[in-house]
């Protein structure tokens, strides 16, 4: 598990992570240590080339970027049921990786008991990133939802995330398997 910190005085960082098989497996915008810096949490699950890159929204200037390795990986089992209650303020997106059996079916909500803060916004990417499904208000009440019927037991990462957020908000992520 990598710190990947992105920060400048002169503009507004953005960073983004790809993986040898040049998915997108992480991105941030402002949550770094200033309003305007950048932060990354990647988990990696194999050796190989990841590329970093480093922009800026508005701008133009110097910058500091750091990479730090913070710990292991943490790799949830769904067992009857997984949830997590997490908040989204600073933070853009929070990933959760997940274990999940070929031939069965998940549904995995976020939802949010305040939608006027926080439109939610899920993602479901394969262990090298490749996207497998996103929704946005697709759950219920407004909230999301993503139904997925693994063809292979692997590792995936579950990003919870916001099309619009305001002021933060709390949301819960539950992961069931559906009966067959």
């Amino acid at each position: 598990k990598y710190r990947i910190a992105m920060d400048s005085k002169e503009f507004d960082s953005y960073l983004s992570v790809r993986g040898p098989t040049d998915h997108a497996l992480a991105w941030d915008d402002d949550s770094g240590d200033d309003d305007e810096d950048a932060l990354v949490v990647l988990e990696v699950f194999k050796d190989g080339v990841y590329t970093i890159h480093a922009a800026s929204y508005q701008g133009q200037g110097k910058f500091t970027l750091n990479v730090k390795e913070v710990g292991s990986v943490q790799v949830h089992d769904i067992g009857p049921g997984l949830q997590f209650t997490r908040s989204l303020e600073k933070v853009d997106s929070v990933t959760f990786c997940v274990r999940l059996q070929a031939g069965k079916t998940y549904v995995i909500d976020m939802c949010s008991k305040d939608l006027t803060q926080v439109d939610p916004l899920l993602h479901l990417l394969a262990e090298d990133g490749k996207p497998l499904g996103e929704n946005r208000g697709g759950g219920e009440g407004g909230n999301a939802r993503i139904r997925f019927r693994a063809w292979e037991t692997g590792i995936y990462r579950v990003v919870a995330d916001a099309f619009e957020l305001k002021n933060g908000c709390e949301f819960a992520l539950a992961i069931r398997t559906e009966p067959d």
